[in-house]
């Protein structure tokens, strides 16, 4: 509802209409069209703006492109931790979240310095394509060489404290 004495501009709508439609893209809905409609309202001070909205269909990946070094953790394992495959929404932030989750996997299999940068959907061919260029950095392994005879229980806190933090 808008009051009749602030009238509705054309461009108002226009951007609002934008807006959504933006929004939409951004959850893999890229094919989205609003259209706007202004009525009277039963109170002579009010008017009702409609907005209809059509998702559309979804967008959808149609393969994977640029992965970076997701074979050596294993593509399939990498796929997982994104919780993206061919078929799936291309939802923007569905993969911030699974970039995220990702980056935390490689962490927590030896690498520390395990980074995505520059993921995105793009395009090729009207192909929607999957880019999550991972780069893994060094393994970080342990050997423990000449230690006395240790108790298990002091074993296995060594090898799960890195400076201060559970690895």
């Amino acid at each position: 509802y808008t009051r009749v004495d602030e009238p509705v501009k054309p461009a108002f709508l226009e951007t609002d209409s934008q807006f959504i439609i933006e929004r939409l893209s951004e959850v893999g809905y890229r094919n989205a069209s609003v259209f706007t409609d202004i009525e009277e309202s039963e109170d002579d001070n009010w008017l009702i703006v409609l907005f209809e909205v059509d998702e559309g269909e979804p967008t959808r990946i149609g393969a994977l492109g640029d992965m970076g070094e997701a074979a050596r953790l294993g593509l399939e394992d990498v796929l997982d931790e994104l919780e993206l495959e061919v078929g799936s929404i291309a939802s923007e932030p569905d993969l911030r979240e699974g970039v995220q989750a990702l980056e935390q996997y490689a962490w927590e299999e030896g690498y520390p310095e395990a980074r995505v940068l520059g993921e995105r959907y793009g395009e090729l061919d009207g192909v929607v394509v999957l880019d999550v260029p991972l780069t893994l950095g060094d393994p970080t392994r342990f050997v423990v060489r000449g230690a006395p005879k240790w108790l298990n229980s002091e074993f296995s806190e060594l090898l799960t404290q890195r400076f201060g933090e559970t690895i």
